[in-house]
């Protein structure tokens, strides 16, 4: 993560409760499990690795369950709104995700 604020902003408008935890970290609350989002000096300190390079790789994914097609749709459309990027478009396999 690049900025603790402005990630937290973006958890908050898409509907998930984050909250700022000093300069280095940020703390986002889905359901019932916390997440930590470091910035990358701080989280290359604790694990001892580099982070990965997300225009060439991929780092991290997360599911995150929804009723319907149209509860997907909006969620879809608050992160956009909130200036997320959507690398592929939600589809149905084997009737569902």
């Amino acid at each position: 993560m690049k900025d603790v604020v402005k990630s937290t902003t973006f958890f908050n408008e898409i509907g998930f409760h984050g909250e700022n935890v000093g300069n280095e970290r940020a703390q986002l609350v889905i359901g019932s499990t916390t997440i930590l989002l470091f910035l990358d000096a701080t989280f290359e300190k604790f694990t001892g690795a580099k982070t990965a390079d997300t225009s060439h790789s991929a780092e991290v994914i997360f599911s995150i369950g929804a009723d319907s097609r149209e509860e997907v749709d909006v969620f879809i459309e608050k992160v956009e709104l909130a200036g997320g990027t959507i690398f592929g478009k939600p589809g149905e396999i084997d009737g569902w995700m």
